[in-house]
């Protein structure tokens, strides 16, 4: 007997391993290439278990990949403008300094 898949597409059973992964690694570099491992094995089994078809779980993971990389990128923007507004600060402060 066949089992069809019948969950949609894109797989959220791949999403959410592969974004707890890169934080975690991120975090945690030492566990980087174990998560891997885990990921690697992980993410064929749902296809293993007729969850999903194996397109489903191709285009759950690009839709991790694009949620990290628009986290990532919002990250670095707050870190920039952070260290900006530092730097305004305290070229502000010398002004006035010498302004006294």
């Amino acid at each position: 007997m066949h089992d069809p898949p019948n969950n949609v597409m894109p797989c959220a059973h791949g999403i959410g391993p592969v974004v707890i992964a890169w934080f975690l690694g991120r975090d945690r570099p030492g566990l980087r290439w174990l998560l891997a491992g885990i990921v690697a094995l992980g993410l064929p089994s749902i296809a293993l278990t007729w969850q999903h078809r194996p397109i489903d779980i191709l285009l759950g993971t690009l839709a991790a990949v694009v949620g990290i990389a628009v986290v990532e990128a919002q990250t670095a923007r707050n870190q920039w403008m952070k260290s900006r507004n530092e730097m305004s600060r305290r070229l502000t402060d010398e002004v006035g300094d010498r302004i006294s």
